[in-house]
C-alpha cells in the first residue's frame, strides 16, 4: 500500500484524545468527549472498527469536490456579508475581517486564507502532487475573494481519474491536529471534509455573532430547487 507523509502541521504534541477503543459491558454507559478510530487488527476485539464489517465503495471525487466547490461559493458570499455588514454599520474597512469568535481563534479573514492553504493541500496529497507553500493572503476583501475564486477553480479542474486510488493510499499526519498514519477513508472522511466545513461554519458564525443578518439559507448556499423556509 502506498503512503505519503503529510508534514505541514506542527506542534509540541500529538492529540491525545485518539485511543484504542474499549468494548463497554452490557449496560455500561459509553464515554464522552472523543470519537475513536481504531488501529486494532482484525482479531483484536478492544480495537473494534465498524467499518471493518463494511463494504466500503465510494467515489472520492464525488465525496469532495462538489461539496467543497459549493462550500467556497458560500465563503464568496459570506465576504460580500462582510463587507456590506461594515458599510450598514459605518464600521472601519476591514473590521469584520478582523472580528473573532475567542482571543485564541483565527479572525474572520483568516478563515478564508487558511482553509484556501489547507484545501489546497489537502487536495495536492490525494491526487499525488507535491503540494505548493501556504500562501500568506492579504487580509482585504478583494485579495480573499481572490484567493477563494482561485481555489474554487483549482477544485474544478480536478477530475476523478486524478482522485482515483486515493481512497487505498495511507497519510501520515503530524501535529498539532493528531500525529499518526491514516487510510484513505479516514483522511477523508475524519480530517479533510469536517476540517473544511469547520471554517466554513466558523466564518458563518463570526458574522452572525456580529449581527450581521445570515441564516441556515446562507450556509447551504445556492440549491436547485424551491425552499420557502426563511431566516433561521
Amino acid at each position: 500500500m502506498e503512503t505519503i507523509s503529510i508534514g505541514y502541521w506542527r506542534g509540541p504534541t500529538a492529540n491525545p484524545t485518539l485511543r484504542p477503543r474499549t468494548r463497554r459491558q452490557r449496560g455500561q454507559k459509553p464515554s464522552r468527549g472523543f470519537f475513536n478510530v481504531s488501529t486494532g487488527s482484525e482479531n483484536d476485539r478492544d480495537g473494534f472498527d465498524f467499518r471493518r464489517n463494511l463494504a466500503m465503495s465510494f467515489s472520492v471525487f464525488d465525496t469532495i469536490i462538489p461539496g467543497m466547490a459549493h462550500g467556497f461559493a458560500v465563503l464568496d458570499t459570506y465576504l460580500d456579508h462582510g463587507k456590506a455588514f461594515e458599510e450598514e454599520k459605518g464600521l472601519q474597512l476591514g473590521e469584520v475581517l478582523r472580528a473573532r469568535l475567542a482571543p485564541d481563534m483565527l479572525t474572520f479573514g483568516e478563515q478564508f486564507s487558511v482553509v484556501a492553504n489547507k484545501v489546497e493541500r489537502h487536495m495536492s496529497f490525494l491526487i499525488g502532487r507535491d503540494p505548493t507553500a501556504p500562501l500568506d493572503v492579504e487580509q482585504t476583501y478583494t485579495a480573499l475573494k481572490a484567493r477563494v475564486t482561485g481555489v474554487r477553480s483549482f477544485l474544478h479542474s480536478i477530475t476523478p481519474e486524478q482522485l482515483s486510488g486515493a481512497e487505498s493510499r495511507t497519510y501520515e499526519i503530524t501535529p498539532p491536529i493528531v500525529r499518526g498514519w491514516f487510510g484513505g477513508a479516514d483522511y477523508i472522511f475524519y480530517l479533510v471534509i469536517p476540517d473544511f466545513y469547520f471554517h466554513v461554519a466558523t466564518a458563518h458564525d463570526i458574522l452572525r455573532h456580529l449581527g450581521a443578518r445570515v441564516g441556515k439559507r446562507d450556509y447551504l448556499g445556492w440549491l436547485n430547487m424551491e425552499n420557502p423556509g426563511g431566516y433561521s
